[in-house]
């Protein structure tokens, strides 16, 4: 049986977790509007998780993403960046992503 600090930080934990499923949900919400052309909605949801999740590496990738797509290479480097500041924190694959990324964006920089 877990003791009542334990109980207490299993919460803490659940409580944790919830709003980062939200944050996922909304960037495949994002990534939806994208694939159907409404880059308006998608820009609005990608910001709000990143303004809301600011070290939400998943989020930080979706907007560095769409800020490259969208033209904005120093916004999308910014971003990759942070990203690849959270290694240690953040999940690998999201930070071996931001720098491949990143590498392509320079890549494509030097070729244009």
């Amino acid at each position: 049986m877990l003791s009542l600090a334990e109980q207490r930080e299993a919460s803490r934990e659940q409580l944790e977790i919830r709003p980062l499923q939200a944050a996922q949900y909304r960037l495949e919400t994002g990534d939806f509007y994208l694939r159907m052309g409404q880059k308006n909605e998608a820009e609005t949801l990608y910001q709000a998780v990143v303004s809301e999740f600011p070290e939400f590496e998943w989020g930080l990738l979706r907007w560095a993403r769409y800020q490259a797509e969208s033209g904005h290479v120093s916004e999308a480097e910014e971003y990759y960046r942070r990203i690849i500041q959270l290694d240690g924190k953040a999940d690998p694959d999201a930070v071996e992503s931001a720098k491949e990324d990143l590498k392509a964006l320079k890549l494509r920089g030097k070729r244009g």
